[in-house]
């Protein structure tokens, strides 16, 4: 088993994630919207709509495709709704989601890969020290938290409430994207045109890279993701 530590920056994302998560949302609200740093792009305003963007997902794709900008943030839906109760209520929400081993696999060479911040690189950098990816789900991925970090996080933490309610009223799937983008562009009235965007340079190993004692860990890891978002889980 390889034994590695987190860097520096590494620790500190991890430590915000899990301290926001302590905190509460409606404290963290309270504090952007005093730093004058809304949730809300003003494209959301203006077609009356919140798109919540799972990592890995295909986001910035839509994103681009829906609103003009890829990168609205990657926030759940309890962040919107202390925010702005009224708008969330009224505003056509939606997300995209994924099977939960082809997103972990996907976000893994993101992270490898160096991702976009300086953050992604220290994270893509922890994370190779255990190897490859099935070697990371066995010696790091729960010791070190890993979970927490954005990009690995749960689904449904993005789009339901604890006890599974989804709070969105459109669910897309990264499986059937282009026919879904057509129809929340039709919902919306903006025709969008699906485009590959924030691909991973060099791709990524398929699922046969992980061995069972691999895929039994991120089927624990995500086991509300494989029975909320109705994925059929691994085979282990």
């Amino acid at each position: 088993m390889v034994t590695a530590r987190l860097s520096p920056l590494s620790r500190r994302c991890l430590f915000r994630q899990r301290l926001q998560d302590r905190i509460g949302v409606e404290a963290l609200t309270l504090y952007r919207l005093a730093t004058r740093r809304s949730y809300f792009p003003a494209s959301y305003h203006a077609l009356g709509a919140i798109f919540i963007h799972i990592p890995k997902c295909a986001g910035t794709s839509l994103g681009e495709a829906l609103f003009g900008t890829g990168r609205p943030g990657h926030f759940e839906w309890r962040h919107y709704a202390a925010e702005n109760p009224e708008a969330f209520r009224r505003y056509f929400k939606f997300a995209v989601v994924r099977d939960p081993v082809e997103r972990f696999l996907s976000a893994h060479a993101y992270l490898i890969a160096g991702g976009k911040s300086a953050a992604d690189r220290a994270a893509g950098q922890d994370i190779a020290a255990h190897g490859d990816a099935a070697s990371f789900l066995r010696s790091g991925f729960r010791a070190g938290g890993w979970q927490d970090y954005v990009h690995f996080r749960p689904q449904v933490r993005f789009i339901c409430d604890r006890e599974g309610r989804l709070q969105v009223d459109l669910l897309a799937r990264h499986e059937t994207l282009a026919a879904d983008c057509a129809a929340i562009g039709a919902r919306l009235g903006r025709p969008a045109r699906l485009e590959r965007r924030n691909v991973t340079p060099g791709g990524r190993p398929g699922r046969e890279a992980l061995d069972p004692a691999a895929l039994r860990v991120l089927a624990e890891a995500y086991r509300d993701d494989f029975a909320w978002l109705g994925y059929p889980e691994p085979d282990t």
